[in-house]
């Protein structure tokens, strides 16, 4: 999608976080901005689907919300099936911008166990800071043509994607357990947070989100891991740098393994996410099948 990512109210590009109310407070479109217009209808129909549902809005509450005249809202959008499949397109569209702005703005002295508990702690307060969407998304199931399976599809294949980096990162490290195949793991493994993402409460406090996530990650480490997430080597450690931490056998068996970074390079240097070494500063500006993220 060309045009910029549009957050949820109240959401800050920095950073994922839990939004203000959105005030239901009319504002007028300025007549001479075209994507000003269109943002003002989106805007407009997005409260009214959240306080009314999207059968009983009409194009002429939303344009009397929005401030223009009803033709202004047939001129940009043909029908409310397009406004759905626009407002649900830019929502599944930020779970694809969290792997990418975590990718470009990773802190290298965090550890990988934390990436990961940050990705599936994101991924759970995009849902949650996008509760008002969820008429919306229900209606766009049962829309012919609205996109909504494919925009599903997509946004699924793109977080696996991301949490399917940090994993082969980590095996080609050799961390983790013997015998596993990281990408049938990792697709099993993450099927426990669509599920979680299709069903969790949209009015969960900050708080309920971090024990889901931290649930959520350790069942992710646990079942590829045989060593402690406090023992995780940091993300510049195993994707950064060229070099990879060795664990030793008898530290790693007993769940209290150790690492020492060797300054030689190994038969098979780690050179992976050369992105992950960019700063904070280079971070994305960008604009649920029978379940829904």
């Amino acid at each position: 999608m060309a045009s910029k990512r549009r957050l949820a109210p109240g959401m800050s590009r920095s950073a994922t976080s839990i939004p203000k109310s959105r005030s239901n407070a009319r504002t007028p479109t300025n007549g001479t901005d075209p994507a000003h217009t269109r943002e003002i209808i989106l805007n407009a129909a997005r409260q009214l689907f959240a306080e009314l549902g999207y059968s009983r809005t009409s194009m002429q509450a939303i344009a009397k919300r929005a401030g223009v005249a009803r033709a202004t809202v047939y001129n940009n959008f043909a029908d409310k099936a397009k406004i759905v499949s626009l407002l649900v397109a830019e929502y599944m569209e930020g779970y694809v911008y969290i792997g990418e702005r975590l990718q470009r703005a990773a802190d290298p002295n965090e550890t990988v166990f934390q990436l990961l508990e940050r990705t599936v702690r994101e991924a759970i307060t995009w849902r949650v800071a996008n509760a008002d969407l969820r008429p919306a998304i229900d209606a766009a199931k049962h829309i012919r043509g609205s996109g909504w399976m494919q925009m599903n599809a997509a946004a699924d294949e793109a977080l696996l994607g991301w949490i399917g980096e940090i994993h082969r990162a980590n095996a080609r490290a050799g961390l983790t357990r013997p015998r596993i195949d990281v990408d049938l793991a990792t697709s099993s493994i993450y099927s426990m947070i669509e599920a979680t993402l299709s069903s969790f409460p949209v009015d969960a406090s900050p708080e309920q989100i971090g024990i889901a996530a931290s649930q959520l990650s350790l069942l992710h480490w646990y079942a590829l891991y045989d060593l402690d997430p406090e023992m995780a080597p940091r993300v510049e450690q195993v994707m950064g740098d060229g070099r990879s931490p060795e664990v030793s056998d008898a530290r790693r068996r007993d769940g209290k393994a150790a690492f020492n970074v060797q300054t030689a390079r190994t038969e098979h240097p780690v050179r992976l996410l050369p992105s992950l070494q960019e700063s904070e500063g280079n971070a994305l500006e960008r604009s649920d099948g029978s379940r829904t993220i």
